[in-house]
């Protein structure tokens, strides 16, 4: 049986380790790239969550008797998307 490269690895363990397997003790750069990324990722979602809450708003400011009624169907859509239900079924 060869003898490990690096102090720290079990006498057990293969040679050659993918490279996102990390020695004890080192810092896990995977982990940190992902949580970064979900990080990123939830907040370019909340930016569009809200302005896509604010844009029927912005549409009723317009002075305009079509876009009134688009402003009104988007209210209703964007209000039965945001109730939550019971999940029992009457």
């Amino acid at each position: 049986m060869a003898e490990p490269t690096h102090p720290s690895m079990h006498p057990l363990a293969t040679e050659h380790l993918p490279p996102f397997v990390t020695m004890p003790g080192e810092t896990d750069i995977l982990f940190d790239v992902s949580v970064v990324i979900l990080i990123v990722i939830l907040v370019l979602f909340g930016i569009f969550y809200f302005k896509l809450i604010v844009w029927p708003h912005q549409i009723a400011h317009r002075e305009n008797r079509a876009r009134a009624g688009i402003v009104g169907v988007l209210g209703l859509i964007l209000s039965s998307r945001t109730t939550t239900c019971s999940g029992s079924q009457v």
